[in-house]
């Protein structure tokens, strides 16, 4: 639920964003779907679950663009040249689009370039194409990779072309997708066009390459190197305050005690159940428990919890599993802690969310 929440915060500010900067634009959006039990049961037509957070874009938020007439090429997802853009598509026309693919090219054998994470294949019926490049003839697509290969994560955006060879994961998910959209638009990465009637990217900018994911910014023949997918440690540290029953700091509380404590359990066993926290689980190989310290130059006392994963995480992915962590230290792994040589109060771990994170390649 909250992701869902997170989906429409993101889609409002898009759309604030383009009445007040590209107003032709945010005219093209569709109404959410008439019926979302009649558009669940269409999306089911395909024979496998599309991501939670896209059904309930089209469900409450619009149901995609007009791709004819004057929004013909005009969307708002820059495309790898630059000069066009993707345009989200409304629904059905996506499903038969889908249809359409699954009948021209299931079959198809050709050698194609593709990433690690995505299937070396011309095309794959998991892949279910929500944006298309309308601008030119190249057949470009970006795709819910249902069924991607290690390391990939189901759910994960991708582009394909029915022209090309080219096969990239882009982003990790929709919600990154309308993330990084609120990001361009806010930071001026992202800009409209008059002249093009288009959204598109300034040059130092590059929508599409986001964590060495590239759209046409590299030679066809370019792969990511294993290394790409390195194991990394994130560690997220704060503060540790002994408070009273009034959550009132207890000055010149001695805890020099808590130097080498560590939880045996895992906050780990706690993250799942939304889209983006159970991607954020399947990076995670270890780690989770909380530990405590006193820093050698500041002599002052803190916590930390550190994580080795199989993969980078993505921004959305970082900020999402630091404020699960800070959750976990006030109200659930960190609530109650007994700790020998602590007789009264209790522990305030990074009492003002404003921890540092730091990341290490193993």
């Amino acid at each position: 639920m909250a992701t869902n929440n997170h989906v429409e915060q993101l889609w409002n500010e898009i759309v604030e964003w383009l009445v007040a900067n590209a107003p032709p634009l945010a005219g093209f959006f569709r109404a959410p779907a008439v019926s979302s039990k009649r558009s669940r049961k269409a999306i089911r037509s395909i024979g496998y679950d599309l991501p939670d957070s896209y059904v309930h874009w089209i469900n409450n938020c619009a149901d995609g663009q007009v791709l004819d007439g004057p929004a013909l090429g005009r969307g708002i997802i820059p495309n790898r040249d630059g000069k066009g853009s993707f345009a989200l598509g409304r629904s059905k026309l996506m499903i038969d689009t889908w249809q359409c693919d699954c009948e021209q090219y299931e079959n198809k054998i050709k050698n194609v370039n593709a990433w690690p994470g995505v299937k070396s294949v011309f095309f794959d019926p998991y892949w279910f194409a929500f944006a298309t490049d309308e601008s030119n003839n190249r057949g470009d697509s970006l795709a819910f990779d249902m069924n991607p290969d290690t390391p990939g994560t189901q759910g994960q955006v991708i582009f394909w072309s029915s022209t090309g060879l080219d096969r990239f994961v882009v982003f990790d998910s929709f919600e990154e997708l309308l993330q990084r959209l609120k990001h361009g638009f806010l930071s001026k990465g992202l800009i409209y066009d008059p002249a093009l009637e288009t959204i598109t990217d300034i040059p130092s900018y590059d929508f599409l390459g986001i964590e060495n994911k590239s759209l046409g910014h590299l030679p066809p023949a370019t792969k990511p190197q294993v290394s790409d997918f390195a194991n990394v440690r994130l560690i997220v540290r704060g503060n540790v305050l002994l408070v009273n029953l009034q959550h009132d700091p207890i000055i010149d509380a001695n805890l020099e005690c808590l130097d080498g404590f560590e939880t045996i359990d895992s906050m780990v066993e706690q993250l799942g159940g939304s889209e983006i926290e159970n991607r954020i689980h399947a990076k995670i190989r270890s780690g989770g428990e909380i530990r405590m310290g006193v820093d050698s130059e500041s002599e002052m006392p803190f916590c930390e919890t550190a994580f080795e994963l199989s993969r980078e995480l993505t921004e959305l992915e970082q900020t999402t599993l630091v404020e699960f962590v800070l959750d976990q230290w006030s109200d659930g792994a960190g609530e109650g802690l007994a700790i020998d040589g602590i007789a009264e109060g209790f522990l305030d771990l990074c009492p003002e969310r404003n921890p540092t994170v730091t990341k290490e390649k193993l």
